[in-house]
């Protein structure tokens, strides 16, 4: 049987410790769910990610701002209503906290 990897989001993905967080998680086989308010920056580490590691899912990618925290939190979830059922990590850019169950 073939298992589905484990699944991160990552805010603030496409700088400083998100972005090395990211292709850490990448490289560990994790499906991603990658988030930062520049379309760009983000979509271009998507590219990086999947040249580099060749994951099984590309990154799902969200352009958007947490500052309001109910309108951030309605398009993650309907951005990643798939991954939802399996996320394990949730993985902020300043400060990592995994959790679930193992």
């Amino acid at each position: 049987m073939t298992q589905n990897p484990k699944v991160a989001l990552i805010t603030g993905a496409n700088g400083g410790i998100g972005r090395e967080v990211s292709m850490g998680l990448a490289s560990d086989g994790y499906a991603l769910s990658l988030v930062a308010r520049s379309s760009n920056r983000v979509e271009m580490l998507a590219l990086e990610i999947m040249k580099k590691h060749t994951p099984k899912d590309a990154p799902l990618v969200l352009a958007t701002d947490l500052t309001d925290p109910e309108k951030a939190e309605r398009k993650l979830v309907e951005a990643n209503r798939e991954l939802i059922t399996r996320m394990e990590a949730k993985i902020k850019a300043k400060l990592a906290e995994v959790w679930g169950e193992e």
